[in-house]
């Protein structure tokens, strides 16, 4: 059986992306525990934004973090099963993001 030698790269760019990840969790949290008070301390834009945000596009970037963390996971201790979080992942952004470009103002 032949092994594959991967790029000495690849676990930076890896390790990278999990903190990009772990920030994006960390904006979703964030944007689920945001109560009336703080949503109305917005300016008006914003707070038009967030109430009019439908759920399913906060359920599209909840799998987009969650799915590519731990995707970045997978790869770093390179596992095949990696893929699956994070074709799941890009899926869910490429879904939350249309939103955001075609469907708001």
């Amino acid at each position: 059986m032949s092994t594959v030698q991967l790029p000495k790269w690849l676990k930076t760019v890896v390790a990278l992306a999990f903190v990009w990840n772990l920030m994006g969790i960390f904006n979703f949290y964030t944007q689920i525990t945001l109560t009336e008070e703080d949503i109305a301390a917005l300016p008006l834009v914003e707070q038009e934004l967030m109430n009019s945000t439908p759920l399913w596009s906060l359920i599209a970037f909840g799998i987009g973090v969650f799915g590519g963390t731990l995707g970045c996971v997978g790869l770093f201790i390179q596992k095949k099963w990696a893929f699956y979080p994070l074709l799941f992942s890009l899926i869910a952004v490429m879904a939350q993001m249309g939103y955001w470009l075609f469907f708001t103002k």
